[in-house]
């Protein structure tokens, strides 16, 4: 089985099939990273894309094979985060259909047990930080030394972080069922 440094140093060479197979072995990671900024939207998709394909490009850059993972990280939030600011100074207005009636409050659905929106709008009420490492945690299923490393912080403080994020989403949950 080939690392991720000996995949790193081949693509640094050009080898387009290390890079494939670092992109394979890392999406899952990066859509989690992503989808904590700019939640489950079709432009998350766009956003994972852009930060493979600035990787690719700037791998070069990359001093310390090792450092991969933070490295690629650090591209995949910046990327998430200009997609964040594009939606934001597109975004319009929906109208409702004509005799759909109101939709129910995020509050009113977020108590709901049967309901996994009131978890989702729970989420979405943390801060990326915090949906990162839940997502991480939970979502792709990480272990506190995979998630240490893939962010570039030590396992107490994954540990610290999910405490915290734990906390937050607990808050969340029971300020939407109130």
């Amino acid at each position: 089985m080939v690392d991720d440094e000996d995949l790193v140093t081949a693509a640094i060479a050009g080898d387009r099939a290390a890079y494939e197979a670092l992109v394979a072995a890392w999406l899952t990671r990066v859509r989690a990273v992503v989808r904590a900024q700019l939640g489950d939207r079709p432009e998350a998709d766009d956003a994972v894309q852009e930060a493979f394909v600035l990787a690719w490009r700037r791998l070069a850059q990359l001093s310390t094979p090792t450092a991969f993972g933070p490295w690629l990280m650090a591209i995949a939030r910046n990327a998430a985060i200009s997609w964040g600011r594009r939606l934001a100074r597109n975004r319009t207005v929906a109208f409702a259909e004509p005799g759909a009636g109101p939709a129910p409050a995020a509050a009113e659905r977020v108590g709901d047990p049967d309901d996994d929106r009131g978890l989702a709008i729970a989420m979405l009420r943390l801060s990326p930080a915090h949906r990162e490492i839940l997502r991480l945690k939970y979502e792709v299923g990480l272990r506190y030394d995979e998630i240490s490393a893939t962010l570039g912080i030590s396992e107490a403080a994954v540990e610290k972080r999910l405490w915290r994020a734990r906390q937050a989403l607990m808050e969340a949950l029971n300020a939407g069922a109130t």
